[in-house]
Parts: structure tokens; C-alpha cells; sequence
């Protein structure tokens, strides 16, 4: 019977929901103002923060699965792609830097239009790598078992902080449906003592309304 345990549905969403609204900030963010710019900033950080850990995490947990039950040359080809991902997210912050660095509002104009045209072909392409993942997991779930698919992932949570555990319910929940957000609060919930059992409903709670 084919699994139905997915590494990337769930966090794909998330991470598509975060890039598509942070796009829509940049076009919208005043560019005289200095206090936007460096929110905007502030935010690129926060984005790219996630963006880098789940890279990481992609070819810690699930490079080695995809590596034993498909082939190498999969988990050889995400992870270039993940090489050439990460110097695009350079370029796009020297960008953001240089936007709360100028006090010529012409400049700060003409570099906040680079950083929407290059932040949206960033998207154009990492939209492309997603769907080389998720187009992956099918093979997966039909070679591998229930337990074969949770392993990886019970040893990424396993590895989370409390304080990132804490930070996926902000980004995670706003992008689920109601059966997924059910799904991934009692999973988190299942295992947590009765503080951070309430701290997290509390920033569940927090997270869906907004």
C-alpha cells in the first residue's frame, strides 16, 4: 500500500505563502521612509533565515532517503540547486542593504524596483525547485514504508529548538487548511509538557490572527 507521509506539502505552502506576501511588500513599502525600508529589511532577514534552515534541514533529513531508495543523482541535483539558491539570496540582500544605507530617495526609489524585479525572479525559480521536490515524493511513497517516510522527519522536529518549534506555528498555521492546522498543533502538542503545551496554543491562537 502506497505511504502517504509527504516531507514538503506542508512547508512548501508556507514558505510559497511567505515569499508571495513579502513580494507585495516590497512593491508597496514607501521608499522614503527609513523606517520601512529597514522593516522590510528586517523582514528579508527573518525570510531568508527560514529559506537557509530549510535547505539545511532538506539535506540533512531527506537527501539521505531520496539518496538510498531513488537515486544520488536526485539528492545531487536539489542540493546544486540549493548551492545556486543561496547566492541569489546574497545579491538580493546587498540589494535590501543598500536601500536603508542611501539617503537619496531617487536611489532608494530605483533600488527598492531591482529589489522587486530580482526578489520575483528569485520566486520564478525556487517555484520551479519545489516542484522538482514535490514531483519527487510520489517516488518515494511508493518505495518506501509509513515508517521509512516518519524517521527523517521525527529526527528534524527531534532536532528543533522549543524557540523554532515556537516560530514554525507563526508561519506554518496561516498557510494550512483547517484538517492540516488540526494535524500539525497535535502533532507538536502530543509530546509537550503542560507549559509548552499552552504556550503553544497561545501562539497558535496568536498566529491565525493576524
Amino acid at each position: 500500500m502506497r505511504s502517504t507521509i509527504d516531507f514538503y506539502t506542508q512547508i512548501h505552502k508556507a514558505l510559497r505563502r511567505w515569499l508571495f506576501n513579502f513580494s507585495i511588500n516590497i512593491s508597496t513599502t514607501d521608499f522614503t521612509d527609513h523606517n520601512q525600508c529597514r522593516a522590510l529589511d528586517q523582514e528579508l532577514s527573518q525570510l531568508f533565515a527560514l529559506l537557509r534552515a530549510h535547505a539545511h534541514h532538506e539535506e540533512a533529513f531527506f537527501h539521505p532517503v531520496i539518496s538510498k531508495y531513488l537515486a544520488a543523482t536526485y539528492s545531487e541535483t536539489l542540493s546544486h540547486e540549493h548551492e545556486a539558491q543561496e547566492k541569489s539570496l546574497i545579491a538580493i540582500e546587498k540589494i535590501s542593504k543598500s536601500i536603508c544605507e542611501n539617503n537619496q530617495a531617487i536611489i532608494r526609489e530605483q533600488h527598492t524596483l531591482l529589489l522587486y524585479k530580482t526578489f520575483n525572479n528569485f520566486i520564478a525559480d525556487y517555484l520551479q525547485h519545489l516542484n522538482e521536490e514535490e514531483t519527487i515524493m510520489p517516488l518515494l511513497q511508493e518505495r518506501c514504508t509509513d515508517a521509512e517516510l516518519l524517521q527523517p522527519i521525527t529526527a528534524l522536529i527531534t532536532s528543533l529548538t522549543t524557540d523554532k518549534i515556537m516560530e514554525s506555528i507563526t508561519y506554518m498555521l496561516p498557510a494550512l487548511n483547517p484538517q492540516e492546522r488540526t494535524n500539525y498543533m497535535t502533532h507538536l502538542l502530543q509530546n509537550a509538557d503542560e507549559k509548552t503545551r499552552a504556550l503553544m496554543q497561545a501562539r497558535a491562537t496568536a498566529a491565525l490572527q493576524k
